[in-house]
């Protein structure tokens, strides 16, 4: 089922009918709705015939302001139709399954405050709705500053209101394919903003329904919003997938065998060369192997429930060795599930058990729509949109990346480094690599994971024009020895306060036009930190309230809450605190919405918080539960800093900060 959904800014502007049946035709939604139509329901029902569609309900608009229209066909049922001056809703018939769910669809205010209130009235709505409900239309606001391209930035607490209403209401970013804006102000050059202001939010109920749910942004002229496609049955290309062992196969007795009897052919060549050999005639009859098995976890369960319920049902006294050995077969098919979701979430912090099957597979329902890449910006600022062109642009970019541009030079580049390495230790290197060694290496790696490198560089200087010549040197002299030319696009220069205008226009033009730092994280932590450090620290509770969405207050157990808050949110931190003295304000309300993610978090309600926070953050011993006062983590944590560079005065960082800090003691 397809759902168009659009602010068309007046309904009778010339472009708007002609352009919404193009899409029409070439898209063919079963249900329309239009908001800000700016026209009532004699001009709406004109609109109707003139898109053919069989069906309408119209809300007019006060006077010239807003106006709401829902469309749809014989196709689809929609029935107990309710709506305000704002929203329309409508129970939607699944006719596949017999099932059905809510369509509710918006045209939130431009007012703070009256969002803040139809916020709280579709928190109260949703106790009709059900489970299975999903939001679509003009939210009027964004969850961070990632949704806003152009303009000024926002500060972190304008985003409260709208980041809790959609963790209140457990609702689940559906995601998006096309243009990541919905919104332009149509002007040019510096002064353009776009902004995602319309999107697509799912309950948990109906985004488990719908795992493969899409919501398409659609460019069209006649208004400065895109045209949102939902299709909640979009059919997935199918790709060739990389091998994954699978860990469920480790539980079976059976997968011994087969990789014994792999592990065994015969092979020629190198030691390695075999090594090699012998790995993939493993992956190649595990492949073979499970074939043979009933994978879907999720078919054999229900197979298991149909067999119980038969013998339970049948006329002939039930058989208790029977009905024994199918509860033991269904538990193992419910852990096996648990693992299978376990797996492919990667959540390292929760282990499988305490009923965390539902939460993994919304985490990999959550993941697939965050980093689904549905549309990639060329060097010369083309948009691929297809699958096929995206798939294009990147295979080019990478055959280009690795061939080779007649690397030279290379003994200039190694002059720079200096020889650090003795000849004691130029022996340990050099020795054979034991059995014992690769052993610990291997089973100290994640079993399911695999290590990575960082490639940024800093480089650090006086602000003259003879030193930003020298680092251009250095950056020309590496990119002829490596083959490889650094990305001045993601490259940054940054400024100490004292430095001249005029200095650092001089600067930037030695070096190529570089942009300077005003803004952006290097590290996770902000490149410029100026007097408004709630501002500019605020980032971190938006990442937090990320981390604690309402949906997962619903799926996990109190136990399942307490390891997500010590071994995530606590830990998350943990870096920033180290280098910086966060606000006062900014660690109590961090620790604020992590009390009420642990004392309830599900709905708009006022939950009781029955133990304060802080008698929670004394340890077990003292009767709490060992969470962390993140003022006194703070303090702590800087004064280990400040105990490491008294215990050691020769690292680099030492000398820094004795150097700014500490120029008249020792």
């Amino acid at each position: 089922m397809k759902v168009a959904v659009w602010n068309c800014r007046g309904a009778g502007g010339p472009l708007t009918i002609p352009q919404l049946k193009e899409v029409i035709h070439l898209h063919s939604p079963s249900v329309v709705f239009l908001c800000e139509t700016k026209n009532k329901e004699r001009y709406m029902k004109q609109v109707q015939n003139r898109i053919k569609f069989e069906h309408s309900f119209v809300v007019n608009p006060k006077g010239r302001a807003g106006g709401l229209a829902l469309f749809w066909n014989e196709g689809v049922q929609l029935l107990d139709i309710h709506s305000s001056d704002w929203y329309i809703a409508a129970r939607v018939e699944d006719k596949d399954t017999s099932d059905y769910w809510w369509l509710v669809g918006l045209y939130a205010s431009t007012d703070e405050r009256v969002r803040v209130q139809q916020w709280e009235i579709i928190g109260e709505k949703k106790r009709e709705w059900g489970e299975k409900w999903v939001v679509v239309g003009d939210f009027n606001d964004i969850c961070s500053n990632g949704e806003k391209w152009g303009g000024r930035e926002r500060p972190e607490g304008s985003f409260r209101e709208f980041n809790s209403f959609i963790s209140a209401n457990e609702l689940v970013d559906i995601g998006c394919k096309g243009v990541p804006w919905t919104w332009s102000n149509t002007w040019e050059g510096e002064g353009e903003i776009r902004e995602r202001l319309d999107r697509c939010l799912g309950s948990v109920g109906w985004v488990q329904k719908y795992e493969n749910a899409v919501v398409e942004h659609i460019e069209i002229e006649a208004s400065d919003h895109c045209l949102l496609l939902m299709d909640t049955d979009l059919k997935q290309r199918r790709a060739k997938r990389r091998f994954f062992f699978d860990q469920r196969w480790a539980r079976d007795e059976a997968s011994i065998a087969v990789i014994k009897r792999a592990w065994g052919l015969e092979q020629n060549g190198s030691r390695m060369f075999r090594v090699v050999k012998r790995i993939k005639e493993c992956r190649i009859a595990l492949i073979e192997w499970n074939k043979s098995l009933k994978g879907n976890t999720k078919a054999k369960i229900q197979e298991l429930k149909e067999k119980l319920r038969s013998v339970r049902e049948g006329k002939e006294p039930c058989n208790k060795g029977a009905i024994t050995t199918l509860k033991l077969q269904l538990s193992k098919a419910y852990k096996d599930e648990e693992l299978f979701w376990s797996q492919k979430s990667r959540s390292r912090w929760l282990k499988e058990g305490d009923r965390n099957t539902a939460y993994f597979h919304l985490s990999v329902v959550a993941a697939r729509k965050r980093k689904n890449i549905s549309i990639l910006q060329k060097a010369n600022g083309e948009w691929c949109t297809s699958a096929e062109e995206i798939e294009a642009e990147i295979s080019e970019h990478y055959a280009e990346l690795f061939n080779s541009s007649n690397p030279s030079e290379f003994e200039e580049v190694l002059q720079g480094i200096p020889s650090t390495i003795s000849n004691l230790v130029n022996i340990q290197l050099i020795k054979p690599v034991t059995d014992l060694e690769i052993k610990q290496a291997i089973f100290s790696m994640f079993p399911n994971k695999a290590p990575g490198v960082d490639d940024d560089a800093l480089l650090c200087c006086k602000a003259s024009k003879e030193e930003a010549k020298k680092v251009k040197e250095i950056i020309q002299t590496y990119g002829q020895a490596t083959g490889q030319v650094v990305n001045f696009d993601k490259s940054a220069m940054f400024f100490t306060k004292n430095t001249p205008n005029r200095l650092r226009g001089e600067i930037r033009e030695v070096l190529g036009n570089m942009r300077e730092a005003s803004s952006g994280k290097y590290l996770g932590l902000p490149m410029t930190i100026g007097r408004a450090k709630n501002q500019v620290f605020g980032v971190l509770k938006s990442i937090i309230i990320s981390k604690l969405q309402g949906w997962k207050h619903k799926v996990l157990s109190q136990g399942g809450k307490e390891i997500l808050i010590k071994s995530v949110i606590m830990a998350m931190p943990t870096y920033i605190m180290s280098c910086f003295k966060l606000p006062k304000g900014l660690c109590k309300g961090i620790s604020a919405t992590i009390a009420r993610f642990w004392w309830g978090g599900g709905g708009l309600e006022n939950k009781v918080h029955w133990v304060r926070w802080s008698k929670l953050s004394e340890v077990k011993g003292k009767g709490g539960l060992g969470f962390r006062d993140l003022e006194a983590f703070n303090v702590a944590l800087l004064a280990k800093q400040t105990w490491r560079v008294v215990t050691n005065p020769n690292l680099l960082v030492s000398k820094v900060l004795k150097a700014k800090y500490m120029k008249k003691n020792d």
